[in-house]
């Protein structure tokens, strides 16, 4: 955007975008589960979820597109006073407030470190949140100050509704709910008549309300809550999430596997219906036109625009648990899995970057596909479970069963089309399997050991590494005759490894391990990941630039053979499994629930806090500030013309540990912040290498130290 002021040009640079360069390809068009949706227009609403998620609708939930909101706790209740003014609550006591209609959102104190779990607001400045151990806090100034009106209340509330600033009700376990009539100074415990949990109330009037909650309990009161009755959903025992209702006859529900309830005599009938997900509901929102939005487990959601007559859901093309990736080059790769159940080995295939995945099938054969490796672009194999190995030999539009026993292996390496292995070592299996004839036929080998074999590598026909518990790894250099045991120096179990050659290789563990080799494990190095999750997977695309995935949504990444280690935001917490990269900046995450992650530039993730600023004559890189620093500094530069920018650091040793920038800019002025708090004190130097789009001969390269004292 640019604008014309007094005859000079100004670039308009925001302020605090984050670019998150690992990106969602599976759910679409997110997978993290979302807990709430309220509508804030007539077709426009917000949603939030785990791990910081808010998505904003504009189009009765047709389309989603994400909002940052500078916080990865699981966000559990969102409310809106009008289209502009909106509170998200959630764990760690987090408070965050949008002026913009959901835009951009700022984190509030809320003096407290526990799980908050509903909020209601009657206008910008009154308003209440409730959560665990009986937490009530009320603030009337927007959210500046917030007081503690818990008293005497033990139970942990899930949901508050006020209808204006003095009247409110608060319900949660054990069939609790408390009424007030003077903004939550004195509240008064209503007998329900049921010790089931409540999740959710929501009243139309001081009067009117209905509260859900577990295996299906409704009550409903007329009187201001003096008196609740039974009311049934008509759904059995299923667990009752949210309600909403639009005035005090229509109102709404949602439940488990995609069940929605629906009234339109204020619940005197309630008449169930499917939206089209299996997955649990956890939000629902009606609009005044009646048109609603409901979201829940692994980001699905649905929406109906005829008042429930139809509803339409989002697909979410894979469900299983994908445990392996392969990628032949950077549009052409393979994910593998198991659904829900545990039968039934999935299988995806793209041939356009991962925009989208056709499935495979293997009829007839029920199994955990655990992992995956092509040789080339036509010649791959999947193992798993009861002895199953699959070759494809025209790119996977058909396999073939090469069966083996019934071991469960959980590893397959190819050197190339000929020459590979299998592993097996988990529960009481112990097996290597070797190959020269591409799976026509395999022969047993052993590593001597009793630790089990869990994952491996094949380097070349006569070379491969596997790794196993306790830190130890197997090495054979004659095609698997013998295997030599090499000590790591770490005792954790080992569940991954990769080399790029002969000698460069590194297998990651339990607690962040992550042991690195540059001579074919003669010697290991333990490395600090700075991490405590468990990894999983691990993959380098050359001897200097690697990426490890683990438990709890983990990625890591090095870019000087692991010298650093630096942890990526993958904006998910669900167990990620497997990692592939098809060179330094094309790679693929896949994991638990569905998940595929992409990025096409290495994972980097830039923050930068952009302003004004004439156009500049000259490329330049300013001093940072301050400097010395502890942990952050600002990085200033100018650019001239449209070009490809990089801005990386390095250490006195001339290792580079950090990349700040990597993308196209446009001419201007700009200024990133650097927090440098997973590093040690010492000297550092930035440099900024800039390379002209506009024709301009030659790079500009300008390099300044810093130093962080900490």
């Amino acid at each position: 955007m640019k604008s014309l002021v007094n005859g000079t040009i100004f670039t308009l640079l925001l302020t605090n975008i984050c670019f998150a360069q690992w990106f969602w390809q599976n759910p679409l068009p997110q997978g993290n589960t979302l807990e709430d949706v309220t509508f804030i227009g007539s077709d426009t609403a917000v949603a939030v979820g785990n791990f910081g998620t808010i998505m904003k609708t504009t189009d009765d939930g047709v389309s989603w597109i994400r909002k940052e909101c500078n916080t990865t706790a699981h966000l559990r209740d969102v409310k809106f006073v009008n289209k502009d003014v909106g509170i998200a609550v959630g764990d760690s006591g987090r408070i965050i407030r949008t002026s913009d209609g959901g835009e951009n959102w700022i984190i509030q104190n809320s003096g407290i470190g526990n799980t908050l779990l509903g909020v209601c607001f009657t206008d910008p400045l009154f308003g209440t949140v409730v959560g665990v151990n009986g937490i009530i806090l009320r603030t009337t100034n927007g959210g500046e100050n917030w007081i503690s009106q818990t008293g005497n209340i033990t139970a942990t509330l899930e949901a508050v509704s006020f209808v204006d600033v003095n009247y409110g009700t608060v319900v949660g376990l054990g069939g609790s709910i408390y009424h007030t009539t003077n903004g939550g100074e004195d509240w008064i415990l209503q007998q329900s008549g049921t010790t089931l949990h409540f999740l959710d109330v929501y009243f139309t009037d001081r009067n009117t309300g209905t509260a859900v909650g577990n295996e299906g309990v409704i009550r409903r009161t007329t009187d201001g809550g003096n008196n609740w009755f039974y009311q049934s959903c008509g759904l059995g025992p299923y667990n009752l999430y949210s309600v909403s209702f639009v005035d005090e006859n229509r109102g709404i529900i949602c439940s488990d596997h995609g069940i929605i309830s629906m009234t339109i005599n204020g619940g005197t009938d309630w008449s169930g219906d499917w939206t089209g997900t299996h997955y649990s509901l956890y939000g629902i929102s009606y609009s005044k036109n009646y048109n609603c939005i409901t979201v829940g487990q692994s980001g699905a959601s649905a929406y109906t625009i005829d008042g429930g007559v139809s509803w339409i859901s989002h697909p979410i093309i894979i469900t299983s648990n994908l445990e392996g990736v392969a990628l032949s080059n950077a549009y052409t790769g393979t994910v593998v899995g198991f659904d829900e159940t545990g039968f039934g080995g999935s299988i995806f295939r793209t041939t356009d970057g991962g925009n989208s995945w056709v499935e495979q099938s293997l009829p007839g054969y029920n199994f955990y596909a655990l992992d995956v490796c092509f040789a080339d672009a036509d010649h791959g194999w999947i193992v798993g479970s009861f002895g199953k190995i699959f070759l494809t030999t025209d790119g996977g539009n058909s396999w073939t069963l090469q069966d083996h026993g019934d071991f469960y292996f959980r590893g397959v390496s190819f050197s190339d089309i000929n020459n590979g292995i299998v592993v097996a070592g988990l529960g009481s299996d112990n097996i290597i399997l070797k190959t020269s004839d591409g799976g026509a036929t395999w022969s047993n080998q052993s590593t001597g050991s009793y630790l089990p074999p869990i994952d491996v590598c094949s380097i070349d026909q006569n070379t491969a590494v596997i790794v196993s518990f306790e830190g130890i790894v197997f090495r054979t250099e004659d095609g698997g005759t013998t295997w030599a045991t090499q000590v790591t120096g770490t005792d954790q179990n080992l569940w991954a490894v990769h080399f790029i050659n002969e000698s460069v290789g590194c297998a990651v563990g339990d607690y962040g391990a992550i042991v690195f080799t540059t001579n074919g494990g003669t010697n290991w190095e333990v490395q600090n990941s700075g991490a405590n999750a468990n990894l999983l997977g691990v993959f380098f695309s050359d001897a200097s630039h690697g990426t490890a995935v683990g438990t709890s949504g983990t990625i890591l990444r090095t870019t000087n053979a692991g010298v650093t280690w630096e942890k990526q935001q993958s904006n998910t917490l669900y167990d990620l499994n497997g990692v592939c990269f098809s060179d330094n900046n094309n790679g693929t995450v896949v994991g638990d629930g569905g998940t595929i992650l992409r990025t096409t530039n290495g994972g980097v993730t830039f923050i930068e806090d952009e302003k004004f600023n004439e156009i500049p004559d000259n490329y330049f890189l300013s001093n940072n500030y301050p400097n010395p620093f502890n942990p952050t500094t600002k990085i200033k530069y100018s650019i001239p013309h449209l070009s490809q920018v990089q801005i990386k650091v390095y250490d006195v040793l001339g290792n580079e540990i950090k990349t700040l920038v990597n993308a196209e800019k446009p001419a201007g002025t700009y200024e990133l912040n650097w927090n440098a708090e997973n590093f040690p004190s010492g000297v550092y130097f930035y440099q900024l290498r800039a390379t002209p789009n506009s024709g301009q001969a030659g790079d500009f390269i300008q390099t300044r130290k810093m130093i962080l004292l900490k």
